[in-house]
């Protein structure tokens, strides 16, 4: 029973909801630290639905206020809602940020003032403000028990923080690789890449006069091997063709190659198959010149 009963006193009580009154709204400049007791260096008043007729400008070095008193609406006796905010969004990119309101009792023990201050010096107290420019300002009041929760636009605000300072370099691997695009509130600037120009090439009547050389040398030294092919078969050295072959086509390959840097190869890629095509010419050369080397020893000797 007296179960039944707290029930249905709780839905009377939030059935019976009040409507909350805002008459008016402060907004003020204030110059060092926040003081109750600070002079304000500009001020503006907004008066409920309507807006404040005046920008207000706020540096670095100065403080941002707004206080507004809730009532309710039928008694005017002092409210002190469940949610009272100051909403500050910017003109341009419409980011938004949101800052409590607390009870002010600065100006008395009324429990229905409020009042929100922001020093403009201060980045992390700023939040999304911190970028700074022109910001609309909005009160936003609600609580379960209100009928009419109220979200007043009162007035406009310039607000000029510090320049941020230069961040030092961070230490590789100190922060993860996209830190910057995470907690960036603006887009980032474009990335240009910049690749390396190709190397610069010969012009194209050098290049196939330079492999016309080549390949000539080649051809002369064909046909040379050709009309000798008769007396080949005692000159050349049989005995050691294991040899005689590999260092021929070495040769014949270092030649294909030198024509090809001359067509399409640049020289870094010429170099590094030369350099592999230098060992078996070397090793081949080597023994070859021994062979003949020994085999010229013998005929003197047998002469």
């Amino acid at each position: 029973m007296r179960l039944a009963v707290f029930v249905a006193c709780a839905v009377a009580a939030l059935a019976s909801g009040v409507r909350v009154k805002v008459g008016s709204a402060s907004l003020w400049t204030t110059g060092g630290k926040p003081s109750a007791s600070a002079a304000p260096i500009s001020r503006t008043l907004a008066t409920y639905p309507q807006p404040a007729a005046t920008t207000l400008s706020a540096k670095a070095g100065q403080q941002f206020s707004v206080s507004f008193g809730v009532t309710d609406e039928a008694s005017g006796e002092a409210m002190k809602p469940h949610q009272a905010f100051v909403k500050l969004t910017h003109t341009t990119t419409g980011v938004a940020a949101y800052y409590v309101a607390q009870p002010d009792t600065s100006i008395g023990q009324d429990a229905g003032n409020h009042r929100m201050t922001l020093d403009v010096s201060n980045a992390r107290a700023l939040g999304h403000a911190a970028v700074g420019g022109t910001f609309d300002v909005d009160v936003i009041i609600g609580d379960a028990s209100i009928d009419n929760p109220v979200m007043w636009r009162i007035g406009r605000v310039e607000l000029t923080p510090p320049s941020a300072t230069p961040k030092p370099a961070t230490s590789l691997y100190t922060q993860p690789l996209l830190h910057e695009s995470d907690v960036a509130l603006a887009p980032l600037p474009l990335l240009q890449h910049t690749f390396r120009a190709p190397a610069k090439r010969p012009a194209a009547v050098l290049s196939y006069a330079a492999a016309g050389v080549i390949v000539a040398a080649a051809v002369a030294w064909m046909v040379y091997v050709l009309t000798m092919l008769p007396g080949m078969r005692w000159s050349f050295p049989w005995a050691a063709v294991h040899w005689a072959v590999p260092f021929h086509a070495s040769l014949l390959a270092i030649g294909a190659l030198f024509t090809a840097y001359w067509l399409w190869l640049d020289m870094f890629s010429t170099l590094s198959y030369l350099a592999l095509l230098a060992v078996p010419t070397a090793l081949t050369g080597r023994q070859l010149l021994r062979y003949l080397n020994n085999r010229d020893l013998k005929a003197v000797k047998s002469e």
